[in-house]
C-alpha cells in the first residue's frame, strides 16, 4: 500500500491579485511516490514567497477534499466556483473561502471550465460531450437556461463541443472555443439573448482550447 504524504505540486491555472500580492491557483497533492491524489485550492504570497493558505474543499473524515479540475473566482475573491471530481461523480461546487464551507453544489457532465459573467450574476458551464452550455444563478445555483450547440457541426459528424468561455468586459458577448479533430469553430454568443450569432472556422486550427479577450483598443 502506498502511503500518503503532504508533497505538493506548484500552483496551476493562476489568477493574480496585485492588491493583496497573492496568486491563486490549484495545488496538486501527491503521495510519496509522486502520484497525484487530489487537487486543492491555494493562495501564494509572491511578495514574501510563501504559501498563504490552502483550502481543501468539502473534506471528508480523513481530511481529503474534492479533486478540483478547474475554477473561477468571483471579483471579490471570496467565492470559488470549481468543477470537481467527487465520490458522487463530477460536480460544480460553490465554496466560500472566508467561511470555508460549501454554499451549494450540483452534478454536472464533463464540464471543466466554469466561467462567471462579468457582473458575477450567472455561471456558464461548457459541457463538451453534451454539446451545450448550461447557465446557473451564481448566488444559489438555480438552473436558468441551456444553449444548444448541436447545430454547429464542423463536418457534419457532431455538434460543437465547447471547451472554454470568455466574456467581453462589457458582458454583452461571449466567445467559446470548441474542440474537434477537424477544424473546430470559435463561437460568438449574444449573452442577453443566449444565442449564437457567429461561428468562425479557422483553417488548420484543429483543436482550439484556450483564448482570452480584452477591451477594444
Amino acid at each position: 500500500m502506498v502511503s500518503e504524504s503532504k508533497v505538493s505540486l506548484p500552483l496551476t491555472q493562476l489568477q493574480v491579485d496585485p492588491k493583496r500580492g497573492l496568486v491563486y491557483g490549484l495545488v496538486g497533492e501527491c503521495n510519496d511516490e509522486w502520484t497525484l491524489i487530489r487537487s486543492n485550492f491555494g493562495a501564494y504570497d509572491y511578495r514574501n514567497r510563501r504559501i498563504e493558505k490552502v483550502w481543501k474543499v468539502n473534506p471528508d473524515t480523513s481530511g481529503r477534499g474534492y479533486y478540483l479540475i478547474a475554477y473561477h473566482l468571483n471579483a471579490e475573491r471570496r467565492l470559488l466556483y470549481a468543477a470537481a471530481r467527487t465520490p458522487r461523480g463530477y460536480r460544480l461546487v460553490c465554496y466560500d473561502l472566508d467561511r470555508e464551507e460549501v454554499v451549494f453544489e450540483f452534478p454536472i457532465p464533463l464540464g471543466r471550465l466554469p466561467r462567471l459573467t462579468p457582473d458575477g450574476k450567472e455561471l456558464w458551464i461548457p459541457n463538451y460531450y453534451d454539446e451545450n452550455i448550461t447557465i446557473y444563478d451564481a448566488e444559489d445555483g438555480e438552473f436558468l437556461d441551456v444553449i444548444s450547440l448541436s447545430d454547429y457541426r464542423p463536418l457534419g459528424t457532431h455538434g460543437a463541443t465547447p471547451l472554454m468561455i470568455r466574456f467581453l468586459p462589457s458582458g454583452d458577448k461571449a466567445y467559446v472555443t470548441c474542440g474537434s479533430d477537424t477544424p473546430g469553430p470559435l463561437l460568438v454568443i449574444d449573452v442577453q439573448k443566449r444565442e449564437v450569432t457567429k461561428a468562425f472556422f479557422v483553417d488548420e486550427l484543429r483543436y482550439p482550447v484556450f483564448l482570452d479577450v480584452g477591451p477594444a483598443p
